[in-house]
């Protein structure tokens, strides 16, 4: 983390036990300890956290284009208006019969029917 080498260590223990003294050299040593250990556990949490937001934006961008790829209403809406136009294709072809056109009933044996009489 500080790329520190043992003689660097050395030195700067032996600075400390000149400037802070025997009797109060170890607690200056336990709570640099206990610093640096929080410092760590700190910097872990947050690298823990900013690794999850970036799966948890990962998973969203994935869930936000499989439900594009799964919106089917455009499709829908296509499929029915193909529908309504084949259908009203069929009306108009199964239902010759103008409205100008007169109805006129023919008995074919036995079975009445009526069929438009064009003027």
């Amino acid at each position: 983390m500080f790329d520190v080498g043992f003689l660097e260590l050395v030195f700067i223990c032996v600075i400390g036990l000149v400037v802070l003294g025997p009797e109060r050299m170890p607690h200056a040593v336990k709570w640099v300890g206990r610093a640096l250990g929080k410092l760590r556990r700190m910097v872990g949490d947050l690298s823990k956290q900013v690794n999850t937001q970036l799966e948890l934006e990962e998973l969203r961008e994935s869930i936000r284009e499989q439900k594009e790829d799964l919106d089917v209403s455009k499709e829908m809406a296509e499929i029915k208006s193909k529908v309504s136009e084949a259908s009203n294709d069929l009306r108009r072809d199964l239902n010759p019969v103008n409205k100008n056109d007169e109805l006129s009933d023919i008995h074919v044996e036995g079975v009445s029917v009526r069929k438009a009489v064009n003027e």
